[in-house]
């Protein structure tokens, strides 16, 4: 059997990352989306900040069955969520895979409801190398409507 955890995309968030995460962001009694969950590092300390609801996605079968239980399964694959699935969320908490955190960060801004949250660790290179119009857009969005914080 494959070991789950040996996938060149799973990188677990350690707890004082989250914590730095959401440090501007009181997560008591939101509904929160968690795109690829991995094991749930996220979700757990959502849950133990008094999240209301946590919604997720998970593309591994064996890790969403690690995660069952601790908030609603969603969808497999994030990029196929649509908007009017999770219009009523508050925030979208992610870690996503670094080979596609881009396009996680792109897909949650597009379908994330107005006034909605996004945090999201990603690897630095994505902003400060824009060489790609994905990169070149998540500049522009991040530089219009949020902040970055190196970790």
């Amino acid at each position: 059997m494959n070991n789950i955890f040996n996938n060149s995309d799973f990188y677990p968030t350690p707890q004082e990352v989250i914590y730095k995460m959401l440090q501007h962001y009181d997560v008591n009694g939101k509904v929160i989306l968690e795109p690829s969950a991995g094991k749930g590092d996220i979700i757990d300390i959502l849950i133990s900040e008094g999240a209301k609801d946590i919604l997720f996605c998970e593309k591994s079968e064996p890790l969403q069955k690690i995660l069952n239980g601790k908030g609603r399964f969603l969808n497999a694959d994030f990029l196929q969520v649509t908007s009017d699935q999770i219009s009523h969320i508050n925030a979208i908490i992610m870690n996503p895979p670094f080979s596609e955190g881009v396009k996680h960060v792109l897909h949650a801004y597009e379908i994330a409801p107005k006034g909605a949250t996004i945090i999201s660790l990603i690897n630095s290179s994505n902003l400060k190398n824009d060489y790609t119009n994905e990169r070149k857009q998540l500049k522009t969005i991040v530089e219009s409507f949020g902040t970055v914080t190196d970790l």
